[in-house]
């Protein structure tokens, strides 16, 4: 996927990846944290701005940067846990996941898709 589309167009995909995971995660947080979720404002769920537009999306290296980007980006719109709690951990990790997966879809990125494959151990 090449970056030198229309600049509107990458603004674009950052976007739909932000919402994604802003989604993503505020459903998680909502099913994990009760509390949290009430407390927070239901216009402005927890999200995450992931910029790409530095990134040469044709090199295994750009997709790679982007996801690393996009698993950063997913753990900071999941509820944190404690390491004891076992519970909230599994919750955490099912937010990172789906939240991850979201906007990997969001983006429509195959290169960025085959790495999350390849780390979840399909092909």
């Amino acid at each position: 996927m090449m970056l030198a589309q229309h600049p509107l167009c990458a603004s674009s995909r950052r976007r739909t990846a932000a919402q994604a995971l802003a989604l993503a995660g505020l459903a998680m947080l909502s099913l994990a944290r009760p509390s949290l979720a009430r407390a927070a404002d239901p216009d402005q769920p927890p999200s995450v701005t992931v910029s790409f537009g530095d990134l040469d999306m044709s090199t295994p290296q750009g997709a790679e940067r982007l996801y690393q980007r996009l698993t950063i980006a997913a753990a900071a719109v999941c509820p944190s846990y404690d390491v004891g709690d076992l519970q909230a951990r599994r919750v955490s990790q099912l937010c990172r996941k789906d939240a991850l997966s979201r906007a990997i879809e969001a983006l429509h990125s195959s290169e960025v898709a085959a790495i999350q494959a390849a780390r979840q151990g399909r092909s």
